[in-house]
Parts: C-alpha cells; sequence; structure tokens
C-alpha cells in the first residue's frame, strides 16, 4: 500500500474513533480524504478570511432589516484599509452594490460557519469537531475587529499542519455523510448535529484544497 494510501486510512481511524465517541454511525463505503496540499497558500487564506468576516457582518444587518447605505461605505472602508478588496467573491460584491435578495443574503450570512473553519486552520481557534451549534459570533467578529492593517492580522495567525487540517476535514466529511443517511429530520437530530453548521465548515475546509476560488461554488457531493 502506497504511503499516500496508508495517510488516509489512518485519518480514517481517528475518525471513526470520534464518531464513536459521539454515537454517530459512519457506513465504511465513504470515500477517505485523499493527502493532499492546500491549492491556497497563507496569504489567500487569510485575506479570504478578512473579506469574508466584513461582508458577512454587512450582510446579517442586511437580513434583518438594516439597509443603511452607511454601513456598505463602513465595509469598504474597511476592505481597502485591510487590503483584501481583491479577495471579494462575485456574490460579496453584489452585495456591496445592494444588489442581493433575501435567500442570497442568508446564503452570504450562513459562511459565518465556513470562516470558522477557514480561522481554525489558521490557529485562531482552538478546537472546531463540535458541530452541535453555530460558531462564537462574538469571537468571530473580534479576530479581525481590532485590526487596522493587513499585517497585523496576518502576524496572529499560524497555519496548522496540513495533516491536522486534513483529519478535520475528514471528520466533518463523515458528518455531512451521516447526515445525508439519516433521512427524516427526527433521525438528524439523534446525531446532535448542525446540518448548516457541517456544511458550511466542510466548505470552508475544502476551499482550502480545491482549485475552486468562489467558496459559493464548492459542492460536496
Amino acid at each position: 500500500m502506497a504511503s499516500k494510501d496508508l495517510e488516509s486510512v489512518e485519518r480514517r481511524e481517528k475518525t471513526k474513533k470520534i464518531l464513536s465517541s459521539k454515537n454517530i454511525p459512519i457506513d465504511e463505503s465513504t470515500a477517505l480524504t485523499e493527502t493532499v496540499k492546500p491549492a491556497k497558500d497563507f496569504d489567500s487564506m487569510c485575506k479570504r478570511a478578512i473579506a469574508s468576516l466584513l461582508v458577512i457582518q454587512l450582510a446579517s444587518s442586511f437580513y434583518e432589516g438594516d439597509r443603511d447605505s452607511d454601513n456598505i461605505e463602513i465595509i469598504k472602508r474597511y476592505l481597502s484599509m485591510l487590503d483584501v478588496e481583491k479577495s471579494l467573491l462575485t456574490l460579496e460584491k453584489k452585495m456591496l452594490e445592494g444588489k442581493l435578495t433575501k435567500e442570497q443574503l442568508l446564503s452570504v450570512t450562513w459562511k459565518y460557519e465556513a470562516y470558522w473553519s477557514l480561522v481554525w486552520s489558521l490557529g485562531l481557534i482552538e478546537d472546531i469537531a463540535d458541530a452541535s451549534k453555530t460558531c462564537d459570533f462574538n469571537t468571530a467578529i473580534s479576530l479581525v475587529r481590532d485590526c487596522l492593517e493587513y499585517d497585523e492580522f496576518k502576524s496572529k495567525c499560524k497555519m496548522r499542519p496540513e495533516s491536522e487540517i486534513l483529519e478535520m476535514k475528514d471528520l466533518y466529511f463523515c458528518y455531512y455523510k451521516a447526515i445525508c443517511a439519516a433521512g427524516d429530520e427526527q433521525e438528524v437530530r439523534k446525531l446532535k448535529l448542525n446540518p448548516d453548521v457541517v456544511k458550511e465548515r466542510l466548505k470552508g475546509l475544502e476551499w482550502i484544497f480545491s482549485k475552486q476560488k468562489d467558496w459559493f461554488e464548492i459542492t460536496l457531493d
């Protein structure tokens, strides 16, 4: 067996132990997570984290009905100050133009969870293995709020080892597959996993290894 395949098998064994401790079933046919290098570099990850967090906050206020145009200008100033305008994705740019539907705004706000898995990968939070509830929004915001320039945020980050990120990706992939296999809502509740949290955090982890630039376009199957 090639070392690459052995790493995938060992990673899955670790995942199984976590799932077993949480009484979450695993389908033995679930594909292994391949051992691959990140497709995104450290700067891309740092800038995606900042840009997404700023836009997510704006989307949240828009979704709640606060469409004050001054809020857009404030976020634009922060994007410029932190030098991350070029990291904005298509949907995020449209939001800064005030063109998103309620459904699209909701999609952006859920990216708090993709952001959460990204800042975990950057070493800014301790653990994300608990997918039963949403992230700590106050902490999520504070990671960027006090930074006055990009390098200040970057200096706080230290990317986790690739092997550790792949292990978390495998865990979340198995969470996702367990939810898909559960079927009805009652069975999903027994897993004690929040389906939206699982899906968005997995997308964030997938984005790190995917050649796809836009994490709104990441598919899981």
